[in-house]
């Protein structure tokens, strides 16, 4: 049996996604609130218009996906891996990174104003015209990035 390439419209709420691996995978519309997925893995799969709201990621990994219109809201990303992902129209509402590798990611224009980023690397990440006045930028590795218009206040 295949494995879906297009997810939509699903309610995923709570549910437990570890150890799950797509690749490829579009997701549209779907509630991934309080969802917890230690160690699941995503590559090159899309995120349009999802909710991640309260979601518990773990060891995780995103990678090269795109993120759009998607909500953060009080998210926990714990040692989570997302590489050259872009995130799009997204909001981070008292979204929590702690460590993990966040390098060649674009928040291009990103509100995190009321995010926390913690000790993760974000080596050539593009965080040109980010909005992070107030948010806790603390030991990140920031090596090349892209600042240009950046409020870090």
């Amino acid at each position: 049996m295949a494995a879906a390439t297009d997810v939509r419209d699903q309610d995923w709420y709570g549910d437990d996604l570890s150890g799950r691996e797509h690749t490829g995978v579009t997701f549209s519309r779907v509630d991934l609130s309080e969802t917890t997925d230690d160690g699941a893995v995503f590559t090159d799969c899309v995120f349009r218009d999802c909710r991640f709201t309260l979601s518990r990621h773990t060891d995780a990994a995103f990678l090269n996906c795109t993120f759009t219109g998607c909500s953060f809201a009080q998210a926990v990303f714990t040692d989570c891996k997302l590489v050259g992902s872009t995130f799009d129209r997204c909001t981070f509402d008292l979204a929590t990174v702690e460590g993990g590798d966040w390098s060649f990611v674009v928040l291009r224009r990103a509100d995190l104003s009321r995010a926390g980023f913690t000790g993760a690397r974000m080596r050539e990440a593009d965080l040109t015209d980010v909005r992070a006045a107030g948010a806790t930028l603390r030991d990140l590795d920031l090596s090349a990035a892209q600042l240009s218009g950046a409020d870090l206040s």
